[in-house]
């Protein structure tokens, strides 16, 4: 997803989009989220209402996740991605336990499909939501705290990526 098109889509249309797109591509959107909150964006409690917004969008993505690992369990064993990560997950499942969740936020590929692992197991619902919202909570603050934190460094990196494609494109900066 373009860093731009993305940061648009938060300025323009706010929380609702940092909810959307957290189900989409959370790491990206709850950085750039960080930095426009760093700004106050979003109002006078800006990283409060990402925080929240996005704990929220990471839950319903998680649940959508499990959700469809539940109700189409036999159908999702036999998809390619469901089978190369199975793997994965059931070294994390082994290592962690249910604390697996947690990792799996931050291992690329593995947020949706460790969401799908749980329905396919019948983890016990309220169990995996208490879970999911734990983790999500961890995930955005930590990644939404970085953007904060870090807005300066992060706006810059932006702006270096956009003029380097622009330079790619048009042979020039």
């Amino acid at each position: 997803m373009d860093l731009q098109f993305v940061n648009d889509l938060m300025f323009r249309f706010g929380l609702p989009a940092i909810f959307v797109l957290t189900m989409a591509e959370g790491d990206i959107t709850l950085l750039l989220a960080g930095v426009l909150a760093h700004g106050q964006a979003f109002g006078e409690y800006s990283f409060l209402q990402v925080l929240a917004t996005g704990t929220l969008g990471g839950v319903a993505s998680d649940n959508f996740a499990y959700f469809l690992g539940r109700g189409a369990r036999t159908g999702i064993r036999k998809w390619r991605f469901y089978c190369v990560a199975r793997p994965r997950i059931e070294r994390l499942v082994e290592k962690f336990g249910p604390l697996s969740i947690f990792v799996s936020k931050y291992t690329y590929g593995l947020r949706w499909g460790a969401c799908a692992f749980y329905g396919v197991a019948k983890m016990r619902y309220l169990r995996f939501l208490l879970l999911s919202f734990a983790s999500c909570f961890v995930w955005v603050l930590s990644l939404t705290g970085i953007g904060y934190v870090f807005h300066s460094a992060i706006y810059n990196l932006i702006g270096d990526f956009e003029r380097a494609r622009f330079w790619l494109a048009y042979g020039r900066a």
